[in-house]
């Protein structure tokens, strides 16, 4: 019973790394792609606000 606990976790994410390492790059770019703009667009309303006033 337990042991098919354990297997049901384990089995995924060993799927999971296993997975093409190019996919993982690909994903892991769009990662930072997208926190990169998000932070760009932080710092442009940060200056915008700092030259308002």
């Amino acid at each position: 019973m337990r042991q098919d606990y354990l297997k049901r976790l384990i089995e995924p994410s060993l799927a999971l790394s296993s997975m093409n390492m190019t996919t993982k790059e690909t994903i892991a770019a769009r990662f930072t792609v997208l926190a990169s703009n998000r932070l760009s667009i932080s710092a442009r309303r940060s200056r915008h606000c700092l030259s308002a006033h």
